[in-house]
């Protein structure tokens, strides 16, 4: 019968999966997978940082299961960047240090999406407050929204129409609720309509409330639109929009 520690490097080379540079330590005794990318590191320090790989290092290893270099191997279904973002985030403290230090939006989302999934809870919340210092839940300070500064810009300037909508979906995935009243109105007042209805990720139920927010604070230049689009029905909601 063949080793499956050799069936797994033969694997490996067909597949030509790639080593993380600085996640790949070579006294550690974990291998993870994320797509084709590879991450050495220990089991130990990841057991302590989240209950669910706590959970699932623990269960007894069966007799044929797959080994890399000698160390248990472990696919996950997550995307390569979120893993590395995440990975970083924990074994580099200055890799994603607490607001207002920067950061970038992509390293923010990958943190997040992931410290929520594995629940690593003090890095989710220190993602959270990334999140939450471009989005006021204050609106009786008379300070503009577009004024709060987020911490994944080095200017003060207006976020890409995806990035308005990519933070609404973010929200929705991590339980982020009290950011999305400022995240709707940004996405109304900066996204695209064709942006909108062509997002696989973003609910029916999350494209009528862009537009009725966007018949709220611009009804007639969308008139033409809605018509185009068959949007006939869609009720006229004074106030707040319902998040």
């Amino acid at each position: 019968m063949d080793n499956p520690s050799q069936n797994r490097e033969t694997i490996n080379e067909q597949l030509n999966l790639t080593r993380c540079e600085g996640l790949w330590f070579q006294d550690c005794g974990l291998v993870i997978q994320a797509e084709e990318t590879i991450f050495r590191l220990s089991r130990d320090m990841l057991a302590t940082q989240s209950p669910v790989f706590r959970d699932m290092l623990s269960l007894p290893a069966p007799q044929d299961v797959d080994t890399m270099d000698g160390c248990p191997f472990v696919l996950v279904p997550d995307p390569a960047n979120d893993v590395a973002a995440f990975l970083c985030a924990l074994f580099y403290y200055d890799f994603f240090e607490p607001f207002p230090a920067p950061t970038t939006f992509e390293i923010l989302a990958s943190v997040l999406r992931m410290s929520y999934k594995y629940e690593v809870d003090a890095l989710r919340k220190r993602a959270l407050i990334h999140l939450s210092s471009a989005h006021s839940t204050q609106f009786g300070d008379g300070r503009p929204l577009h004024q709060n500064f987020p911490s994944w810009r080095t200017a003060l300037a207006d976020g890409t129409n995806d990035e308005n909508i990519l933070i609404v979906e973010l929200a929705r995935q991590v339980g982020a609720d009290w950011i999305l009243p400022t995240a709707f109105y940004r996405m109304c007042a900066q996204s695209y309509e064709e942006t909108i209805i062509t997002r696989p990720n973003l609910s029916t139920e999350d494209q009528i409330r862009y537009f009725r927010g966007l018949r709220s604070l611009r009804p007639r230049e969308r008139l033409a639109f809605y018509s185009f689009c068959g949007i006939t029905t869609l009720p006229c909601v004074p106030g707040p929009m319902n998040v």
